[in-house]
């Protein structure tokens, strides 16, 4: 503050420093918001496991569907 005062008067030292603190401020809480906390990233591990299961799911529905067709097509081909 006195480096202020000594080049700037009283009301434009404390303006200035106002304005500094405001976008000091302003900086910490874009980067705040920007890190994850243990709670998002312990939402993000449940989504993918969710995620996870419901892709192992729709990929043995069709493989059976696969076998399913091959197998007709198989004994169709064997019944000509």
């Amino acid at each position: 503050m006195k480096f202020f005062k000594s080049r700037f008067s009283e009301q434009e030292a404390t303006t200035l420093l106002e304005l500094l603190e405001t976008k000091q401020e302003q900086k910490y809480q874009e980067k705040k918001d920007v890190l994850a906390n243990k709670e998002d990233i312990g939402h993000l591990r449940k989504e993918i496991a969710v995620s996870k299961s419901d892709l192992i799911k729709w990929m043995f529905i069709f493989w059976i569907g696969q076998i399913a067709a091959m197998i007709g097509l198989v004994v169709l081909y064997i019944k000509k």
